[in-house]
């Protein structure tokens, strides 16, 4: 904005009343001031020494509040057993708070993203994060539960020697409930893939004699895996 040198230029808001006092250099000038949450109408005018005021000049603005950050569970490390990914406005301040009382402030990156590690024991656990503009406007509070399991799944692997004497491949297989369960004997050309339920689960297959090796994989819904291996030999 361009005003006479001498005068000042003063910015009002519908909102927040006068928001900007400066004095007008004569040259061309940006005008720079903070506004409250909310919708505002602008008005500008420069105000010279005997008190005359030009007409005034109008806009409008709007200033909001951040959104709140979205929050995700990423895969922990066995240093730090529960990371979290934390999305919002690129850097903007996320406060996240968990349960237990642990806090951590992060700034986001010029893409939003931050990341923030906790080290704790399983189990559940709430946190809540806000995100902070530079101004210290604060958003919202979002929330996410979240379950911490670093035990790897229960699983047993019984080979039937009875069978396997008359020829036959047969397994016995019982993995924790709820767990993905593949079993896998490239040479026997064996692949299976099932979800575990509470009884065990039975494989059998006929095939030629010899000596064959089988590979057990049970995942949980955390992604620990447990792996148990068998040599079988048919006869």
């Amino acid at each position: 904005m361009t005003a006479e040198a001498g005068s000042t230029i003063k910015v009002s808001s519908s909102a927040a009343g006068e928001v900007l006092s400066v004095p007008a250099t004569g040259a061309a000038q940006e005008l720079a001031f903070d506004l409250p949450v909310g919708v505002h109408a602008l008005s500008i005018v420069a105000v010279d020494g005997a008190g005359n005021a030009s007409p005034p000049l109008s806009s409008n603005a709007t200033y909001s509040a951040p959104s709140a950050p979205r929050l995700s569970k990423l895969r922990g490390t066995e240093a730090a057993p529960l990371r979290l990914k934390v999305l919002g406005a690129p850097n903007d301040l996320a406060h996240v708070v968990l349960s237990d009382g642990q806090v951590v402030d992060v700034r986001m990156d010029s893409s939003g993203d931050a990341e923030v590690e906790f080290v704790v024991a399983d189990g559940g656990y709430t946190v809540d994060a806000l995100a902070v503009d530079r101004r210290g406007t604060a958003s919202a509070v979002s929330h996410l539960a979240v379950k911490l399991d670093t035990v790897a799944p229960r699983l047993s692997l019984k080979v039937i020697k009875k069978a396997a004497e008359d020829g036959e491949l047969r397994l016995r297989v019982h993995a924790e409930e709820g767990s993905r369960v593949r079993i896998v004997s490239k040479k026997a050309k064996v692949s299976k893939r099932f979800r575990s339920g509470s009884t065990a689960k039975v494989v059998e297959k006929d095939i030629d004699e010899g000596t064959y090796r089988v590979k057990v994989t049970a995942t949980d819904a955390a992604g620990n895996t447990t792996v148990r291996k068998a040599k079988i030999t048919i006869e």
